[in-house]
């Protein structure tokens, strides 16, 4: 009996996962959608009660605020990504030409005999067409993001019948108060995620900015950007986020100290942010294992590329809350945490 539920639960993982690979498209605008509604709603939640000259400002006046910055953010990152991302390219038979320079400067300095080797490593990198088809799938995330606002937009407008629609559910079945429990429990995990990490990840970028500037560093606003979106990638988005703009900076300027000043900046940056700031500000109320996170991060990374290590935190909160209610996973969740705590005993010290 216990083969027969094993295989069973075999085959419906895979065709889990199967359903998640064909359909990425439908479940991956709808997933970021849901993570930007929570985002929103929590930042608005956190500023219910603000007031103005002795007035209490309406919680639906709050929220629109919010969503109009936060629109505003988002087409102002969207035309700087474009015209940077097209200026690289105009950039990039300069890089190249740098490149071919430096590859042979190596080859001179090394004293052996391979120069050959060299030269077919550069030929085989050629700059203008990785920096094309980072460009173009740039672009490509970028043209599905209308999608995902209107999908946040539609979420908006659901969300003020909500509370009917509760009701209505918990008259149709017993164990409803059990699904809404989970369905609380993770919103309010990722809801917290969200928004100190956007917090985090967004005081990050800022300073690495604030260095690439300094430094005179091109296409700033682009790192900048970059980096935001990267420190979202747990374990190794920070570090994609200093080698990116570092092959650049490595190209861009000719003094090696000047060079490791700049990059020293952007690794002393990620260190303190990630290894001080961010587990002040977080403290420990995920309790994920570390050996989970890479997981999950390799899990959803092959199944929805780039997009899912972006989803892949958010996802195994979710993941874990939903095994801890259910007796025959739990034994999944308590591997899932970091000290063996289930996630729901903590959810209750987690506020909105």
């Amino acid at each position: 009996m216990n083969i027969e539920k094993f295989t069973i639960g075999l085959f419906a993982c895979l065709g889990i996962v199967a359903i998640l690979m064909l359909a990425k498209s439908l479940f991956v605008p709808i997933v970021l959608a849901f993570l930007i509604w929570m985002l929103i709603d929590s930042v608005a939640s956190k500023l219910k009660g603000l007031k103005i000259l002795e007035r209490k400002i309406p919680k639906w006046l709050i929220s629109t605020s919010v969503i109009i910055i936060f629109s505003i953010l988002m087409l102002f990152i969207y035309q700087v990504i474009v015209t940077q991302t097209e200026n690289l390219i105009s950039a990039a038979p300069f890089y190249q030409e740098k490149t071919e320079k430096i590859v042979h400067h190596l080859a001179q300095l090394s004293g052996l005999k391979v120069d050959n080797l060299l030269t077919q490593l550069y030929e085989n990198l050629n700059l203008t067409d990785l920096l094309t088809f980072i460009a173009d799938s740039t672009q490509s995330f970028l043209s599905s993001i209308f999608l995902v606002v209107i999908y946040v937009g539609f979420m908006f407008v659901e969300q003020s019948n909500a509370s009917v629609k509760v009701k209505a559910l918990e008259q149709l079945s017993d164990r409803f108060s059990v699904i809404q429990s989970v369905f609380k429990n993770t919103i309010a995990m990722i809801k917290r995620y969200i928004r100190l990490k956007s917090f985090v990840s967004a005081l990050t970028s800022l300073l690495c900015y604030f260095v690439l500037i300094l430094f005179q560093v091109d296409f700033a606003e682009l790192w900048a950007i970059s980096t935001f979106l990267l420190n979202f990638i747990p374990n190794i988005g920070s570090a994609l986020a200093v080698i990116f703009p570092s092959i650049i900076i490595s190209l861009q300027f000719d003094s090696l100290p000047y060079i490791m000043v700049i990059i020293g900046s952007l690794l002393v940056i990620q260190f303190i942010m990630g290894n001080v700031v961010e587990p002040a500000v977080m403290g420990k109320s995920l309790n994920l294992s570390a050996f989970m996170i890479l997981i999950s991060l390799s899990f959803w990374g092959f199944i929805w590329g780039l997009i899912g290590m972006f989803l892949a935190i958010p996802l195994m909160v979710a993941t874990a809350i939903v095994f801890s209610h259910i007796e025959g996973t739990k034994w999944v969740a308590i591997l899932m945490s970091a000290d063996g705590q289930l996630l729901t005993e903590r959810v209750n010290n987690v506020s909105q």
